[in-house]
């Protein structure tokens, strides 16, 4: 079958990408652990798999922007909100009636899409950006999509006429989620770098655990025992069909190595009211530095 979605001329410069694999040269401890975590698993399974989602849910560290001091000097107020008895690092940007919220990925912080605040307020919109739990300023330990989501479905109440959200990476699959659950209309969203599967993501910190492939069902066991959803549940590409989103753009690097690229095109294609913007070497993150990536992102939200 065709696909639906319309496909934007590819943005990038030719660079070298470096394939790699995640498990070699490794710290001595990490491979340690990758061979202690089998046999517990063996012994005590469901405990095993409590500790190694626990562990996946904690950031190994907290990001600081250290080229983040110019937009920093334009922020207009910066405080905490109380949310779900956390503390969440908030910063805005300029006066409008209008209203940006920006969410960012995994271990970064509110600053990383820094490069969009300019352009944004230069379109007249108010740019509101936060530090997810467990991330930057904001308080607690570990988060995972289900409880950041929760967070950023209340951060929806504090921001006036949102009119769209720009996420990132983790941040798309919380922003996602947010959005199923309170059913608020939001006019545009981009997507930068999207993890449709959850199950994937899932099966990564499996895969990190070095368990075995059939040990990701109780993974799933877990998580709809606890939250009340499946893995499949969890894909965004569902989701974004109990949202009110009106409009998405999805930025994906064709040789993005953190997140599939073939997922982000399969979700466009199942949505007639998604767009692609497909880049090449910019990889998962270095799309958010480039000029010419900033510039459709601000014009596909101001048009």
């Amino acid at each position: 079958m065709q696909s639906t979605y319309m496909l934007d001329p590819i943005i990038g410069k030719p660079m070298p990408v470096k394939d790699y694999d995640v498990y070699k040269n490794q710290p001595w401890f990490i491979k340690l652990i990758r061979s202690i975590i089998p046999i517990f698993y063996k012994l005590l399974p469901q405990l095993t798999i409590l500790a190694v989602f626990k562990m996946a849910s904690i950031p190994f560290r907290r990001a600081k922007h250290k080229n983040a001091k110019s937009v920093a000097s334009q922020l207009r107020k910066n405080g905490e909100w109380n949310i779900e008895n956390k503390k969440i690092k908030y910063y805005k940007w300029g006066k409008s009636d209008k209203s940006i919220l920006m969410v960012h990925g995994w271990e970064s912080r509110g600053t990383a899409m820094r490069n969009l605040v300019p352009p944004l307020l230069e379109a007249g919109y108010q740019v509101v950006a936060i530090d997810l739990p467990a991330h930057g300023d904001s308080s607690a330990k570990g988060t995972n999509i289900l409880e950041a989501g929760k967070v950023v479905a209340e951060v929806f109440n504090k921001v006036n006429n949102l009119e769209a959200i720009i996420c990132h990476s983790f941040g798309c699959a919380v922003t996602t989620l947010a959005c199923s659950l309170t059913k608020i209309r939001i006019p545009k969203v981009v997507y930068c770098g999207i993890p449709v599967s959850t199950y994937k993501i899932i099966d990564t910190a499996r895969n990190f655990a070095n368990l075995p492939p059939q040990s990701i069902h109780r993974f799933d066991d877990y998580i709809q025992k606890n939250y009340n959803y499946s893995l499949e549940d969890l894909n965004l590409s569902k989701l974004f069909r109990k949202t009110n989103i009106q409009e998405a753009f999805i930025v994906h690097d064709v040789k993005d190595m953190i997140v599939p690229f073939e997922d982000a095109s399969a979700m466009a294609g199942e949505h007639n009211n998604i767009h692609l913007q497909i880049t090449e070497n910019l990889g998962h993150f270095r799309m958010l530095k480039n000029t010419e990536v900033v510039q459709r992102i601000a014009s596909f939200i101001h048009q």
